[in-house]
């Protein structure tokens, strides 16, 4: 047997052997014996099909259905696109995911005529999506849009105006509202003089800077704002207000308001010009300019917006302008100001008036957003013959109540401020002192305090300055001034 006969014969057998090997196999399936089919869709409880000349309004329900046959139905992915048959552009709704069975759509209907395209494709519980899903196309109309309404500020009133926003400053305010009776309002625009539009936007509330708007400047300018709906039908008659932007340029150092009405000049009554000659002696170590509401008409934005320090006091226990300015002065603080407050019995006014309230929403809470009053309390009594003061060394003085300008049966000056909770970053600088203790120990409770953050710096006083005696209301003022001018490192 010659080799190659050999080479034949092993080729053979093993050709055999593997033969005899692959027969004696069973083929192994992977997976599933049984392909797993993905759900299918149908859109159901909707609308008779229209045409363009029947369009419907833009709000329609639309019911939806999935089957699978190897699992059970997890929710569906619901998309739009609206054609605006004559603008020729096109609104597209991306997918998204929904156990709902059944929905209400605005569908958007800018134009006259508008063809909708709904698509809906169910998802099982296996995670399998349907690959064609379901589909069916309406015709809607423009109904009637939306009415905007500029809520505040009122028309040819003042927002101060500045380059840009801080941590206490947002900018210029402008709060609208609308209302529509097709679905619900979808957002707001805003346009200064003859400008642009500004983008949609979800909030009622826009906040104004020079570096916002770039054609903002100070002066009077003309505020449009206009809504649309869900259906993107938009206001066709925007509202406008003319407002006067002010730069508070803070160029001048001190002014004094004057918020106490003239009097007859009696005991605890005392005249303008008695309140005008104790001020003029009590401030005569610095230069200001005053204002005196009561003859000179209502303080405005263009006037203290001017000044880096002003004094407001309100010393008539029987009224008070300060609820009525929550606006203003939130404002000017926000601003850079530096304000001291003082006064008779004015807290009583806040705790007992709703105008000042019913203004939070929009200015906020004065009282403990902005002087950080947490609680406080008016004390009645007629005692306070003193007040201590609390120097920057931690040392104290004695400052006296002038018992001439009170009625001769009090012990002292009554309804005075307790501010008995303060918040954080306040100082607090005096106190109260009364020799009488007999009935009421209100020794040592603070009465005037000092608040700072980064933007601005207040003193408040629970007490009039004017009913102290002179040298006490100037050492008084001194330390005011001191916390005022302080430049804090935080």
């Amino acid at each position: 047997m010659n080799y190659l006969t050999i080479k034949k014969i092993i080729f053979i057998v093993i050709l055999s052997l593997v033969g005899i090997l692959f027969m004696n196999c069973e083929d192994k399936i992977v997976g599933t014996e049984n392909s797993v089919l993905p759900p299918s869709t149908e859109i159901i409880n909707i609308p008779l099909p229209n045409e363009e000349k029947n369009p419907y309004i833009p709000i329609l329900k639309v019911g939806w259905k999935g089957i699978s046959e190897n699992s059970i139905i997890d929710g569906y992915w619901v998309s739009w696109k609206s054609y605006y048959l004559t603008t020729q552009k096109i609104e597209i709704q991306e997918p998204y995911f929904t156990t709902e069975v059944s929905q209400t759509i605005a569908f958007p209907s800018a134009d006259s005529i508008n063809k909708q395209v709904l698509y809906v494709k169910s998802q099982d519980k296996l995670g399998n999506i349907d690959p064609i899903g379901d589909s069916v196309i309406f015709y809607t109309k423009r109904t009637l849009p939306p009415i905007t309404k500029i809520e505040f500020p009122i028309n040819n009133s003042s927002l101060f105006i500045q380059e840009e926003s801080s941590i206490t400053w947002k900018g210029a305010k402008i709060i609208c509202s609308a209302t529509t009776d097709l679905g619900e309002i979808k957002d707001y625009s805003l346009k200064i003089d003859n400008g642009n539009w500004s983008k949609w936007q979800s909030s009622f509330e826009f906040y104004l800077t020079k570096n916002k708007f770039m054609d903002l400047t100070e002066g009077i300018h003309t505020i449009y704002v206009k809504s649309r709906n869900t259906a993107f039908v938009e206001d066709v008659t925007p509202p406008q207000i003319d407002i006067n932007f002010v730069n508070p340029t803070h160029e001048k150092e001190w002014l004094l308001i004057d918020g106490t009405k003239d009097q007859s000049g009696s005991i605890e009554r005392p005249s303008d010009e008695q309140m005008d000659l104790f001020y003029q002696q009590m401030l005569s170590d610095i230069q200001y300019d005053s204002w005196d509401i009561a003859n000179q008409g209502r303080l405005t934005r263009e006037i203290i917006g001017k000044y880096k320090y002003v004094i407001w006091q309100t010393d008539d226990y029987r009224s008070t302008d300060l609820t009525s300015y929550t606006g203003l002065l939130t404002d000017y603080l926000n601003t850079k100001g530096r304000m001291l407050i003082s006064g008779w019995n004015y807290y009583s006014y806040f705790q007992n008036n709703d105008t000042w309230l019913d203004s939070t929403n929009i200015y906020g809470n004065i009282l403990k957003d902005y002087l950080h009053i947490n609680g406080a309390r008016t004390i009645e009594d007629a005692l306070l013959d003193s007040i201590l003061v609390k120097e920057e060394n931690k040392s104290y003085n004695i400052n006296a109540v002038d018992s001439l300008k009170l009625f001769s049966f009090r012990k002292g000056l009554f309804k005075v401020i307790d501010f008995n909770n303060l918040g954080s970053f306040t100082t607090p600088l005096f106190y109260y002192s009364a020799s009488d203790t007999t009935e009421s120990n209100f020794n040592n409770l603070t009465i005037g305090f000092g608040y700072h953050n980064s933007e601005y710096q207040i003193v408040v006083a629970g007490f009039p300055y004017y009913y102290l005696e002179l040298d006490a209301a100037k050492n008084v003022f001194r330390r005011s001034k001191e916390f005022l001018e302080k430049e804090f490192p935080y």
